[in-house]
């Protein structure tokens, strides 16, 4: 099932560490056995894999690299006689590029764990009972059979059985979600206790898991303007150091009549150290673990930039329906007469309300779970206002406010709440009670405006709905600034005045909220979990509706941000400090090479610091 290669199973085969190995081999041998020879072979074992590689990189790309410095680093060791010292910064060499290659190795096998999360095998449903089969072959519609603690291997809808399921690998969500006949799961989240039925939505290879690793792989590959910087920079800093060294080997003798071989070695020691193998590591070592992090906490950033730029960000602007609230309306009061008992009522709207489509009749149905329900008869829809329907010979209706006045002669009730979506449930001129309805508030969005406060973020709540509304929920979550009535456009203007004096973050469903998104700096989509169209609308998605996500993404950013430009000057630093030892004679070749890998295995160690 897994079509993507694991790096740790190359690890061994690899050219390079094969070469390290036989040149670490052959430098001991050489050493013990005082023998030049081995010496000699240490260093030509060593030095033909970098050759290839540099004459390679210079005939098709026509540039130098580190490899090709060394490869003429090494010749002019062995041509004036210091071919222990070679054989020694051959090995040095391997052995850090071996390092830096698992270091790296670990950053990406942190993503394809990922791809392990799914099983190989699975069981199908057939006409001798349950049997097992590769995932590789299961297709859509296949119905398979996930027992009591075994992993999903494959999206599908369960068909039957009730169980609770953790999708933490997949979502980052911390509690177990309740699975019933006609709900999502996906592949790589872990049963509970109960035996479920799934049919088979996704194969394989489109799995929400499979996305999942292939949205990483297209951010990790996708350069930042940080590192597209830092390759502009390499593509004339080394060119500029291989003129700096033939400016040592050949200057000083020429002009001063300085002796030839002292100059020569220092030149070769230049060519090593100058190579700028941790400064170009520097950023997508970084970028790569906070990639993978992200990814196993259930964020998705779509590419490395968008990580670059939240760490930005000052400025949050916020949907309210769906993003600071759970976007379904929920009945918070029943308001009966005193003729008249509020089970009674709710089952009375319930029995108008059956059948119909519009979210407020299904708060009602939800409601009314496990009431009796009476007889109805004679439906009638009321478009835009409710419906009515004929109950033990009259006539009662379920409808707004306003039709209660126009049509019915009833006063509008006033409700406990202000925000409150009110339904009328009446005869004719004689008022039986009201429902209240509200959009309540998501249980983590309060907790996480505060922390997104002590971040220095200012936070905004934008929404299409009323201003009463509007107030209750941005009160309740703590948004201290919000608009309402906004329509699509409007949203798009505010987000333009607001990115007039800081990097801002957009944050919505993906569809709605879409040219809002896009407009922001950084556009982030709720709740994306198995939707292809809410992935594709942001730059960044939250595959589960937890708004904590958003301070943990922006402290993520703004670490791995630190971390780069730790990196950097730690690069830049070390480059100087050699480079200035030079002159004096006090850096050996050997010296060198601990200088320029050990610096890239550090910054690559410092940057894998972001996978927890």
């Amino acid at each position: 099932m897994n079509c993507y290669q694991n790096p740790k199973a190359h690890f061994w085969r690899n050219p390079r560490v094969l070469t390290t190995l036989a040149a670490g081999l052959l430098l001991a041998s050489g050493w013990l056995l005082q023998q030049h020879i081995l010496l000699l072979l240490a260093a030509i074992v060593g030095v033909i894999q970098p050759t290839i590689s540099g004459i390679g990189n210079l005939f098709n790309n026509r540039s130098f690299d580190i490899h090709l410095l060394l490869t003429i680093a090494v010749a002019g060791a062995i041509a004036i006689g210091e071919v222990g010292e070679a054989a020694v910064v051959v090995f040095l060499f391997a052995l850090g590029h071996s390092l830096e290659a698992w270091t790296k190795g670990k950053t990406q096998r942190s993503i394809y764990k990922l791809m392990d999360l799914a099983p190989e095998k699975v069981w199908i449903k057939g006409k001798a009972g349950l049997e097992q089969r590769d995932v590789a072959s299961v297709s859509p519609g296949d119905m398979v059979v996930v027992l009591p603690g075994e992993r999903f291997a494959l999206d599908g809808v369960v068909a039957s059985g009730v169980s609770e399921v953790n999708q933490a690998p997949i979502s980052g969500e911390s509690a177990a979600v309740l699975k019933e006949p006609g709900a999502q799961v996906y592949a790589g989240s872990v049963n509970g206790s109960g035996r479920l039925d799934v049919e088979v939505t996704h194969s394989s290879q489109h799995s929400s898991l499979a996305r999942t690793v292939k949205l990483v792989e297209r951010a990790v590959a996708e350069k930042t303007p940080a590192q597209q910087a830092i390759d502009r920079f390499a593509r004339w800093y080394t060119p500029a150091m291989l003129l700096l060294a033939l400016s040592v080997v050949v200057l000083p003798p020429l002009i001063w009549a300085l002796p030839w071989q002292p100059w020569l070695y220092r030149g070769l020691t230049l060519l090593v150290v100058s190579c700028p193998c941790a400064l170009v590591i520097s950023t997508p070592a970084s970028l790569i673990s906070a990639l993978g992090n992200a990814a196993r906490h259930g964020v998705l950033i779509k590419e490395g930039q968008f990580l670059e730029h939240t760490a930005a960000v000052r400025s949050l602007a916020m949907d309210k329906t769906g993003t600071l609230t759970l976007g379904e309306p929920r009945l918070v009061n029943i308001h009966a007469e005193s003729d008249t008992d509020e089970n009674k009522l709710l089952a009375t709207a319930a029995a108008i309300e059956e059948g119909a489509s519009h979210p407020l009749a299904g708060a009602i149905m939800t409601a009314a779970a496990g009431l009796n329900l009476p007889a109805a008869s004679d439906y009638r829809t009321l478009p835009g206002h409710g419906a009515a329907a004929t109950i033990n010979s009259v006539t009662i209706y379920a409808v707004s406010t306003t039709y209660a006045k126009r049509h019915l002669g009833i006063e509008p009730p006033q409700p406990a709440n202000q925000h409150s979506t009110v339904v009328v449930v009446a005869e004719q001129g004689r008022l039986l009670g009201f429902l209240e309805f509200a959009d309540t508030l998501r249980p983590q969005a309060a907790d996480a405006i505060k922390s997104l406060n002590r971040l220095n973020i200012k936070t905004v709540m934008l929404t299409g709905d009323n201003p009463q509304s509007a107030r209750f929920v941005a009160g309740e979550a703590g948004v201290r600034e919000f608009h309402a009535g906004l329509l699509p456009q409007e949203k798009l203007s505010a987000i333009g005045e607001m990115k007039k004096r800081s990097v801002v973050m957009m944050v919505g469903d993906g569809i709605n909220d879409a040219p809002a998104l896009a407009a922001a700096d950084v556009g982030v989509a709720m709740g994306t979990l198995g939707t292809d169209t809410a992935l594709e609308a942001a730059d960044i998605a939250l595959m589960a509706d937890e708004l904590d996500k958003l301070p943990w993404l922006i402290s993520l950013s703004r670490r791995t941000l630190a971390t780069i430009k730790t990196n950097i000057w730690f690069a830049v630093a070390v480059k100087l400090l050699a480079v200035l030892l030079i002159f004096p004679g006090w850096l050996t070749l050997w010296m060198a090479i601990i200088a320029d890998t050990g610096a890239t295995v550090l910054v690559t160690l410092n940057g894998l610091r972001l996978l927890r």
